[in-house]
This record gives structure tokens, sequence and C-alpha cells, in this order.
């Protein structure tokens, strides 16, 4: 329950940077799971927003 809890309260940087090491992907994911959320990589929260 604690990793679940991360993923949904943590930004999506840190998240991105604890599974993934090229900075090419990590922007490609953001980059998709962000749009619409007028929010940015580093924002709390938005680890949820890349579950969607």
């Amino acid at each position: 329950i604690p990793g679940f809890h991360e993923m949904l309260t943590a930004p999506a940087e840190k998240i991105l940077n604890k599974w993934f090491e090229t900075d090419i992907l990590k922007a490609t994911l953001a980059t998709d799971g962000l749009v619409g959320s007028m929010s940015g990589p580093k924002c709390p929260g938005t680890g949820y927003v890349l579950l969607h």
C-alpha cells in the first residue's frame, strides 16, 4: 500500500526518475501523461495522472 500511495501523491518526475533512465523516454511519457492536466511534472499528485 505505501508504494501505491506514493504513486497517487508523488510528482510524475519522481516516479519517472525511479523507473526510467533516459531523458527522452521520461519526457515522452510525461508529455503523454500530463496533457490537459494544466500541471507540470513536478507538481504533487501528477503521478496519478500518469496512471490514466
